[in-house]
């Protein structure tokens, strides 16, 4: 028992004697020391970070701010002065518009000879068709006055000037119309004096229109005025040369007249500028039919006949019962009853010729 005890007696005074060596307090400290200087150092930069990303985002949160502010106090600038741009008439007192062109010629760089050229070309062609718009008669002034670095009222009066030309034009023009209207109206009705009035008003607005002279010269032969029938044929010819139913009037009316040679001149230009002109061939065919010329005359009906004209049968008929062929009128006749496109009228001619053929 006295050994055990021993033992256990040295066993206890060795664990009394284990101590803590005397340097491990100061490693503890120095760590947990270092732990809270890096803390602090993390807690310090990320303190410094939030305070940057905040300057950044109040600097560019103010001048969108400041943009949207100058943006708003600007339009309105400009919105005023567009307002009176487009209010204010080109139109308005010289004092006015002299100071507005002033400012605006020194920032238009624009060269003066293509200015120029527009300018005379405005004052030359203006438009004779289409009226402009008032909202276009505006607009068009505003880019006078603005693209114009020189003499900007003295293109504006231009311009003026011009937009009653175009007035005035577009005036005449409705009443040229109207008064075509009315005499190709009365012309229908074969109120032929009435139609000469009219075309003559027309003419009075249009003097240079060879349409009107030739309408006019085809009235006039119809109420036998052949003299005045030709002036106005000739008239139309100088304007438009070798128009075909101007020279085709010219014929008729110097054939009506007794001048034969002339009549067929011209009969015969209108011939050789249009080989197939059923018109021209037909008053061919009467005038050689006139002068008892009948190979000529059957011959021009004969083209006409070709073409399966009504005119040309009847013709040809005609001139071979003057030659006492009346078995060959006879079949013309009956070609012409055969066909289908001949108007009433004819029919029954041609009818009325076989019977009293076939009564000889």
């Amino acid at each position: 028992m006295s050994l055990l005890a021993d033992l256990l007696s040295k066993i206890k005074h060795k664990e009394q004697q284990v101590v803590i060596p005397p340097n491990l307090t100061q490693v503890v400290h120095r760590a947990s020391g270092k732990r809270k200087v890096e803390t602090r150092i993390k807690v310090v930069l990320l303190v410094a970070l939030l305070l940057v990303v905040c300057g950044f985002g109040t600097i560019y949160l103010t001048n969108r701010y400041l943009e949207s502010v100058s943006l708003n106090l600007s339009s309105p600038h400009v919105q005023e002065a567009e307002h009176i741009k487009t209010e204010q008439p080109p139109t308005a007192g010289k004092n006015a518009l002299a100071k507005k062109t002033e400012t605006i010629a020194q920032n238009a760089k624009i060269e003066t000879v293509r200015e120029t050229k527009k300018e005379a070309e405005t004052v030359v062609n203006p438009p004779s068709v289409l009226k402009e718009t008032p909202q276009q008669e505006d607009r068009q002034r505003r880019d006078n006055i603005t693209n114009t670095p020189a003499a900007p009222i003295k293109k504006t009066l231009q311009s003026e000037k011009t937009g009653k030309l175009s007035d005035l034009e577009e005036t005449a023009k409705n009443e040229k119309d109207v008064a075509l209207y009315t005499a190709k109206t009365y012309e229908q009705n074969k109120n032929y004096g009435q139609a000469i009035t009219h075309y003559k008003k027309a003419l009075e607005k249009d003097p240079k229109n060879y349409l009107i002279m030739n309408n006019l010269a085809n009235v006039l032969i119809k109420t036998g005025s052949f003299k005045e029938s030709i002036q106005y044929s000739m008239d139309a010819l100088t304007v438009q040369k070798n128009y075909i139913p101007s020279l085709i009037n010219l014929g008729v009316a110097n054939i009506q007249l007794g001048n034969m040679a002339e009549g067929e001149m011209y009969l015969l230009k209108a011939k050789s500028i249009e080989q197939s002109n059923k018109t021209v061939l037909f008053n061919l065919g009467l005038l050689y039919e006139k002068t008892s010329n009948y190979k000529e005359s059957l011959a021009a009906f004969q083209r006409l006949a070709d073409m399966k004209d009504a005119g040309g049968y009847l013709g040809m008929a005609r001139i071979l019962e003057k030659q006492g062929n009346r078995s060959e009128a006879e079949k013309i006749y009956k070609e012409l009853l055969s066909l289908d496109s001949i108007d009433p009228a004819t029919r029954q001619l041609a009818n009325e010729r076989l019977q009293v053929i076939g009564n000889r």
